[in-house]
C-alpha cells in the first residue's frame, strides 16, 4: 500500500483548490500507470491528502477518472462552420480527434480499452459521451444543415446522430492511434455524406 503524505495542517487545501489538485495527480496516475494502476492511494499521495477526503468527492476510482478526463480533455472551442455540409463534418471530426492525436492521446485510448472490461467505468463513459460536448457539437452541425435544406429532418435519427463518434472509438480501439486525417475525409465522404443526403425510400418511413 502506498504510504500517504504527510499533510502540513499549516498548507491544508479546501475547495476548488483541493479538487484541482487531486484531479491533476489522478491525471499523473493515469499517464504513469494507465486505469490498471490506477490506485487511490497513489491519488492521495501525489495531491498530499488522504483517502477519505477523495471518497467525501468521488465515491470510486471511475468517478474520478471520469472527472478527471473530462476537466483533461481539449477546452478548445469547436471549429467555425462554412456552410458545406461535407466540409464542416471533416472540420468538426477531425477537432475531436485532436485529443487523441495528441499527448493525452495514450492515456484516453487505455482508458477506452478499460470501459471494455469495467462494467463500471464503461457506464459512466458511455452516459459522459452521449451529454458531452462533442455530440452536441455534431447534433448542432447536422441541424443546421437541416435548416439549410441539405439533409431531410427524419434522417437525424439516434442512430445517424452517434455515427461519427462511434466511427471515431471504433478506430482508436481497432486501428489505434493517430486517427489520420485520410481516415476522417473517408468516413465523410464515403459513409456520412452518403448516408446523409440520399432520397429517402417510401418504404422505410
Amino acid at each position: 500500500m502506498t504510504k500517504q503524505a504527510a499533510i502540513d495542517p499549516k498548507q491544508r487545501r479546501r475547495g476548488a483548490e483541493l479538487h484541482r489538485a487531486i484531479e491533476d495527480a489522478a491525471w499523473a496516475e493515469l499517464v504513469q500507470h494507465g486505469y490498471d494502476g490506477f490506485t487511490m492511494d497513489g491519488v492521495a499521495a501525489r495531491a498530499g491528502t488522504s483517502k477519505p477526503v477523495i471518497y467525501r468527492r468521488w465515491p470510486s476510482r471511475a468517478a474520478l477518472v471520469i472527472d478527471t478526463v473530462t476537466h483533461h480533455r481539449s477546452q478548445s472551442a469547436p471549429p467555425s462552420t462554412t456552410g458545406r455540409l461535407g466540409e464542416d463534418l471533416i472540420a468538426l471530426l477531425a477537432h475531436l480527434a485532436a485529443p487523441f492525436n495528441g499527448e493525452t492521446g495514450p492515456v484516453l485510448r487505455g482508458l477506452m480499452i478499460d470501459t471494455l472490461r469495467d462494467p463500471e467505468l464503461g457506464g459512466m463513459a458511455h452516459d459522459l459521451l452521449d451529454d458531452s460536448p462533442e455530440a452536441a457539437g455534431i447534433t448542432t452541425l447536422l441541424g443546421r444543415a437541416v435548416t439549410r435544406g441539405e439533409v431531410a429532418a427524419e434522417r437525424l435519427t439516434p442512430v445517424v446522430l452517434s455515427l461519427p463518434l462511434t466511427l471515431l472509438r471504433h478506430e482508436v480501439l481497432v486501428n489505434g492511434i493517430p486517427i489520420s486525417p485520410r481516415f476522417i475525409e473517408r468516413i465523410v465522404t464515403e459513409l456520412l455524406l452518403p448516408l446523409l443526403t440520399s432520397p429517402i425510400d417510401s418504404r422505410c418511413r
